[in-house]
């Protein structure tokens, strides 16, 4: 592509749809990628639900940092990723959660630790923490909240092959209830 998401997102005419099936809790996610905003509308159906459209805004968020995504081991395929994990969390908070939206507020912190490489003078990526800030809006019942929220990611081992581990944690900052 050789381009940026939203560069590419805003010179295509086309929507490209993308269809993921999570095996683990039966999650269909159907992406759908809209030029004009750069913005991601995610349809999930969960067991027992209705589909639900989830607004993704803040595309660029994750900057130069697209290509370290893989490392976290939880595909490539981002913002998807994210919108699942954060849903997850919210699911396990309460299963009458229904998140709405998802806003990434600024570019992704990232934090490495290296290695001395034994075999040369350089060093090689131990670790990777990312933290996403997002503000994500969540319908329980009939009221809406929105929650200041950081996803945090951490992958260790990165220097082996048969040690690597990963891991999130969806980290609430801040609460608030959105009047209709």
């Amino acid at each position: 592509m050789g381009q940026d998401k939203e560069t590419f997102f805003k010179s295509c005419n086309l929507l490209v749809c993308i269809t993921m099936l999570f095996f683990k809790k039966i999650l269909f996610l159907s992406v759908l990628f809209c030029y004009a905003s750069a913005s991601v509308c995610l349809s999930a159906t969960l067991p027992n639900s209705n589909p639900r459209s989830v607004e993704f805004s803040g595309l660029d968020c994750v900057g130069d940092y697209n290509k370290v995504l893989s490392y976290l081991g939880r595909g490539e395929d981002f913002p998807a990723f994210l919108v699942s994990d954060v849903n997850t969390a919210l699911l396990k908070q309460s299963a009458a959660s229904i998140l709405t939206k998802v806003e990434c507020t600024s570019g992704v912190k990232v934090e490495t630790v290296t290695l001395p490489d034994s075999s040369s003078n350089n060093r090689v990526l131990s670790e990777l923490r990312l933290t996403f800030p997002l503000i994500v809006h969540v319908e329980n019942g009939n009221e809406t909240y929105q929650l200041v929220v950081e996803q945090h990611y951490n992958a260790t081992h990165l220097e082996t092959t048969d040690k690597r581990k990963s891991t999130y944690v969806f980290e609430v900052l801040k609460q608030s209830m959105i009047t209709k």
